[in-house]
């Protein structure tokens, strides 16, 4: 047992922790830019007309404001705590097999990079309301011209 923890400097351990940390604060970035489209693309009155009554179904997959969130957001939404999870349920594989050290610690990398670069992806597509209005433009009652 005591070499399975030492295979990083760290331990496996640690690094199921930061698979988990990594999954909570990219699910909360992610809710972030979702929360900040919402807020761009709807007005006060229509957000707490949405927001009234939700149930913690709706507010986990977004079910209200569907047609407001671009559908690329809400798949990344979805896919990623799936893919931190079945990386997470991979390690614990580890801890019951014999897992080559450095295919873990590989792992790891790759998760935290990638994760990053979502990240930095998102955080520059929607740094500011200029950028959130060029990609998603409000909602509204269009007029029809005659």
């Amino acid at each position: 047992m005591s070499s399975i923890l030492a295979a990083t400097p760290f331990g496996n351990k640690s690094n199921v922790l930061f698979i988990l940390f990594l999954m909570v604060f990219t699910f909360i970035m992610i809710r972030c830019v979702c929360r900040a489209i919402i807020f761009h693309r709807l007005n006060t009155s229509a957000r707490k007309k949405r927001l009234k009554g939700q149930s913690i179904k709706e507010w986990l997959f977004y079910s209200k404001f569907k047609d407001v969130i671009p559908q690329s957001i809400l798949f990344i939404y979805f896919i990623t705590p799936v893919i931190h999870l079945l990386i997470t349920i991979f390690f614990i594989g580890a801890f019951i097999g014999k897992f080559n050290e450095t295919i873990l610690i590989n792992v790891v990398r790759i998760t935290g990079f990638s994760d990053l670069l979502l990240l930095l992806i998102l955080s520059f597509l929607f740094r500011n309301t200029k950028a959130i209005e060029r990609l998603t433009p409000k909602h509204g009652n269009k007029k029809k011209r005659m």
